[in-house]
């Protein structure tokens, strides 16, 4: 109990706890069987900790169905909910009222760009920018109008935050369909700035709208719930199932693209109809990106909703690497060919003469 014994037991202590650090003999370097044996202890490790992870996550879901029958049960929060929902019809009907009525002018202005944008390109993006602009005005005034109505209501805290976050999410949304309207353009192919056809125009537009509503509504809706009294662990397991929901939806827009994407990746056939190592490589490449593109997302959505330590570092350093892969063999797919045909023999007066010898030679 004397404090001058303890500090001098404690000084003893760790110089012993020093001397044995220093008389301790250097660790001695592993084999490479002992540094797979310790990857793959600690690859478990990792394993496990994500089962549990996982097992922690759907028991906390809970959480979240306890908070919607608390909202469904409570005299009192039903109420307020229901205060939120008249106030809202009251400002969004408003807001799109005015938003509709300024429409009706937009829509007249951006059939006339269409019908001037012409052939150039620079023409075309000027005009879209204009139309883009215009596009803007509506929404603007929805907003404004929106947020002046649900002020003047005056409702409660919690149910204004509500409010102001539904106004929100529908603004985001609007302004994300302008910018989609804007790279695609589905209905004025006079102002597309890609060269689509009104096919698939209208097909990426559709699902930009699909992605942006799911995930700005999913979003800002959860972020609302948490600060009306949603428990973070049923935050947590809500924000998974929108993670998934969006991986899914990303995952069903590859599978309905493998075909087109797959004809895009093989390309043209090369010089001379000969089939290189690049060539090949690109076939292989057409027949299954469809399923690196969803093992990369389905990696990235368990890295985010698990938390997987260093997750994101080595997808970033695989993404690298791939990019690095595909740049050399696009490379090796333009320049390998007209080297092979200058090292052998077949330079290009000879392949423009001869098309059919230099077939045979290839």
């Amino acid at each position: 109990r004397d404090p001058a014994k303890r500090e001098e037991l404690e000084k003893q202590i760790e110089t012993l706890l020093q001397v044995q650090e220093a008389e301790a003999p250097p660790p001695k370097e592993q084999g490479i069987g002992a540094r797979m044996l310790g990857a793959f202890s600690a690859a478990f490790q990792r394993l496990s900790d994500f089962t549990e992870d996982l097992g922690r996550s759907f028991g906390a879901s809970g959480h979240l169905l306890a908070w919607l029958e608390l909202q469904a049960s409570d005299p009192a929060r039903r109420a307020m909910w229901l205060e939120v929902g008249e106030d809202l019809a009251l400002s969004l009907g408003a807001g799109l009222l005015v938003a509709y009525v300024i429409n009706l002018g937009v829509n007249a202005g951006r059939k006339r760009l269409a019908m001037r944008a012409g052939d150039r390109l620079f023409r075309r993006i000027r005009f879209a920018t204009v139309r883009f602009v215009l596009e803007l005005l509506p929404i603007i005034a929805f907003g404004v109008v929106a947020l002046v109505v649900a002020s003047w209501a005056g409702p409660i805290a919690n149910a204004r935050l509500a409010l102001l976050a539904i106004i929100n999410a529908t603004l985001i949304s609007m302004a994300g369909a302008v910018v989609a309207r804007f790279l695609f353009s589905p209905f004025e192919s006079g102002l597309r700035l890609f060269p689509l056809s009104d096919s698939t125009a209208v097909y990426l537009y559709i699902w930009a709208r699909r992605i942006i509503v799911v995930g700005v509504w999913g979003y800002v809706l959860l972020q609302t719930a948490l600060l009306l009294g949603l428990p973070p662990a049923g935050y947590v397991v809500a924000a998974k199932i929108l993670g998934f929901i969006l991986t899914a939806l990303l995952v069903a827009l590859v599978l309905q693209n493998r075909q087109t994407v797959a004809h895009w990746i093989r390309g043209r056939p090369v010089e001379g109809g000969r089939r290189i190592v690049p060539g090949a490589i690109r076939n292989r490449l057409g027949e299954v990106w469809h399923i690196a593109v969803i093992v990369y997302l389905v990696g990235i959505y368990l890295v985010w909703a698990f938390n997987i330590s260093d997750g994101f570092f080595y997808l970033f350093r695989a993404t690298i690497i791939t990019a690095l892969v595909i740049g050399a063999v696009a490379a090796g797919e333009k320049w390998l060919p007209r080297l092979f045909n200058r090292f052998s023999g077949v330079d290009t007066a000879l392949t423009e003469r001869y098309p059919v010898v230099a077939a045979r030679a290839n």
